[in-house]
């Protein structure tokens, strides 16, 4: 991949799925897409986390001023109590992972309560707050205008699929029948939108690591990075940065092969 220029466009996301912040460790800089339309049904206001139930959909509730013509920098969360929800689901999840105690209270203070933020600002408060704990050298900003997507590679092109795909990492040696409403599947959340750049989908591997209900659904890669905050600590980085570097081994492949 070219990373000359040390910088790119990224699609929002509100506490993002690892593939979106080990390809974001790439750069130096990246400015998330907050003049686009504002698109539903994306990581932009949903993540995944892995439960007792199997991987589950949070999605915060959001409200748009102008309906469909609502750029993202204008949605704002809904007044909903639904930081409480999302805490408690988070808390049943993790709270026997190894590094839960370490960060919940740092990671309650990201949830507004009571309050209606935009999302935007929520999305930026809850990165940064990823980009110091894994100690990242990676600044986000937001852009100032809108440009139509380039006819090179633009990863605001990556995330524009409907919904995010949960993959299996290395199904065969972990589960011999994947859960119910999970995707059999390895290909990342990039897949079938940069098919349109490289002809063909990118697949990642996820290499496992310890979850909490893994012996009963097999390892789940891409989740949420709470995931790995709460699995792997101060090892998220490593994790983050390997996953960065095999994504940008295959895409310098395809782009010179």
């Amino acid at each position: 991949m070219n990373l000359e220029s040390g910088s790119s466009i990224f699609p929002l996301a509100v506490l993002p799925p690892i593939s979106w912040l080990a390809v974001a460790s790439l750069f130096t800089h990246i400015k998330l897409e907050v003049k686009e339309t504002y698109p539903k049904q994306t990581i932009r206001n949903h993540y995944y986390i892995a439960t007792a139930n199997g991987t589950l959909k949070c999605s915060i509730p959001v409200t748009k001023s102008n309906g469909n013509k609502t750029r993202t920098e204008e949605v704002f969360t809904g007044n909903e109590p639904w930081s409480r929800v999302h805490l408690r689901a988070i808390e049943s999840a993790y709270s026997n992972s190894a590094y839960f105690i370490h960060y919940i209270d740092e990671l309650r203070a990201l949830f507004p309560v009571n309050q209606v933020i935009s999302l935007v600002d929520l999305a930026l408060r809850s990165n940064q707050f990823f980009v110091k704990k894994f100690k990242l050298n990676l600044e986000i900003g937001t852009t100032e205008d809108w440009r139509p997507y380039s006819e090179s590679f633009d990863l605001r092109k990556f995330l524009v699929i409907p919904e995010l795909t949960v993959p299996i990492s290395g199904l065969s040696e972990n589960v011999e029948h994947p859960p119910a409403g999970i995707k059999n599947d390895i290909v990342s959340t990039f897949a079938k939108s940069i098919a349109d750049f490289t002809h063909e989908p990118i697949t990642l591997r996820y290499p496992a690591y310890f979850q909490n209900f893994s012996e009963k659904y097999g390892f789940v890669g891409n989740l949420s990075v709470l995931d790995i905050l709460f699995n792997l600590g101060p090892e998220s980085r490593d994790y983050i940065i390997q996953l960065g570097r095999q994504f940008d081994e295959i895409i310098t492949t395809k782009l010179t092969g």
